[in-house]
C-alpha cells in the first residue's frame, strides 16, 4: 500500500500567499525559481492543485527574504522534463 502524499490545507496555502504578498515575492518570482509557469503557481496557491516543488519553493524564496538575501533560482530538476541551458 502506498502512502499518499500530504496536501497542503487551504489554511496553510491562504497563509503562505499573503506571507509572500506581505514579503513582495510574486507568482512569476516563484514560477521562474521552480521551473514552472504561473498559472501553475496560481492553481498551487489556490488548492487546484498540488506542487511540493511550488510550495517549497515558495517557502524557500520566503526564509531568504526574511533573512535579508536574496534567493537563488533553483537549477531545474531533470526528472521535470526541463531542460537547462547555461547563461551566456
Amino acid at each position: 500500500m502506498q502512502a499518499k502524499a500530504k496536501q497542503a490545507g487551504p489554511r496553510s496555502l491562504a497563509r503562505l500567499k499573503v506571507a509572500l504578498h506581505r514579503a513582495g515575492i510574486t507568482q512569476q518570482q516563484v514560477a521562474d525559481a521552480a521551473g514552472v509557469v504561473v498559472p501553475t503557481v496560481c492553481h498551487v496557491l489556490a488548492g487546484r492543485a498540488v506542487s511540493a516543488n511550488v510550495i517549497n519553493t515558495a517557502k524557500r524564496l520566503l526564509a531568504a527574504r526574511q533573512n535579508g538575501r536574496e534567493p537563488v533560482a533553483a537549477a531545474a530538476n531533470p526528472a521535470d522534463g526541463l531542460e537547462t541551458t547555461p547563461a551566456p
